[in-house]
């Protein structure tokens, strides 16, 4: 159909100078318009969300948790939204709805019933889901601890490619929890979470190149990995990184440098970081000797279950190393790396006849 009659007399070659206001094309009637489009797509989805559209309220309580796309962050008003899409079975929604309840975020702390609807959701096969019920049974969130139902979850997620999942699942195997002992599978499941960038599967990725962990050992390939996790700030990384420098483990040796990691990452307040910043502090290794400040960042790392760090801790209490001898505290500490199963320790106590 034609757009105008050309037998009108109306002359369209002047039109633009008879148009009042601006061009209709230029960038300020855009960003009006674009204005205008916004507000009425937010007014439909509240207007969606009140008659009971499910989509549209789990999009308004995820918008709403983070204030985007033009909303205000509300996470009071988001937990709202979100319950009434969890109260109408979706799992995305039950999802969102228990973590908000697990870590107390627009709501009162319900870790029991985060679980509930996490086991909703993960039932339904919502993968994040999945791997958060898996980690309440790993953890105990809601629940009583139960390793075979958290690998059990953790499975589940890992194949739906969960990065989280599959790094737990790698742990899992290859320390024998929950299940048996592979460490081959283990090292696939951490190579899996590494290529999606998962700074934690990354690192323990690398710790089975450097330690043959299910592989052949490749120390080299391991430090590249260890630097790749330390950069996205993982913090267990970072010190087996420093580790790395301060042997010559794949690389060549620069104490200067891993001390400053081994630094950084204690002051995180990572227990590997602290122990070997202590050894570094000790024996100054890239560093000056400070046994006095040796102690103080081994006993950070001791009380921290770290066991490396409370038998060094131990035996700088038996001898008197940066602090007044104290065999009584010497035996405590001892104790507890003993009972880690360090064996160390174990050998302390039999010498000093305290086993």
């Amino acid at each position: 159909m034609s757009q105008h009659n050309d037998n009108c007399p109306f002359n369209w070659d002047n039109w633009p100078d008879i148009l009042p206001g601006p061009d209709p094309g230029g960038g300020e009637e855009e960003q009006t318009w674009d204005e205008i489009s916004a507000s009425l797509e937010k007014e439909a989805l509240w207007r969606d969300a009140k008659n009971g559209i499910v989509s549209a309220q789990l999009e308004l309580g995820v918008n709403l948790s983070f204030g985007e796309n033009g909303f205000e962050k509300n996470p009071q008003e988001a937990v709202k939204w979100l319950g009434a899409a969890a109260k109408q079975g979706d799992p995305d929604a039950q999802g969102c709805l228990a973590y908000c309840l697990e870590h107390g975020i627009g709501c009162q702390k319900n870790p029991t019933k985060a679980f509930k609807l996490y086991r909703a959701a993960a039932e339904q096969g919502e993968m994040s889901a999945q791997f958060c019920l898996g980690r309440c049974f790993w953890d105990g969130i809601g629940c009583k601890k139960n390793p075979k139902k958290a690998v059990r979850w953790f499975r589940a997620a890992a194949k739906q490619w969960e990065d989280n999942a599959q790094n737990y699942l790698g742990y899992c195997l290859q320390h024998g929890i929950g299940c048996k002992k592979n460490p081959e599978k283990a090292f696939r499941w951490y190579r899996a979470a590494a290529k999606q960038g998962n700074s934690a599967g990354q690192n323990n990725y690398a710790f089975c190149l450097e330690h043959g962990i299910g592989c052949k050992k490749k120390p080299r390939k391991a430090v590249r990995l260890f630097r790749a996790a330390a950069k996205q700030g993982e913090l267990t990384a970072q010190s087996n990184y420093a580790f790395c420098l301060r042997d010559g483990i794949g690389c060549k040796k620069n104490p200067r440098k891993a001390f400053r990691l081994f630094r950084a990452a204690a002051k995180q307040g990572n227990d590997c970081g602290q122990s070997n910043y202590a050894y570094c502090l000790e024996f100054g290794i890239g560093c000056k000797k400070n046994p006095e400040k040796a102690v103080r960042w081994f006993r950070a790392a001791a009380k921290q279950g770290n066991l490396t760090a409370q038998y060094n801790l131990a035996y700088c209490l038996e001898n008197g190393i940066g602090c007044p001898e104290d065999i009584d505290k010497a035996l405590y500490w001892y104790r507890k790396a003993a009972a880690q199963g360090d064996e160390d320790a174990q050998w302390a106590l039999r010498r000093l006849g305290k086993q």
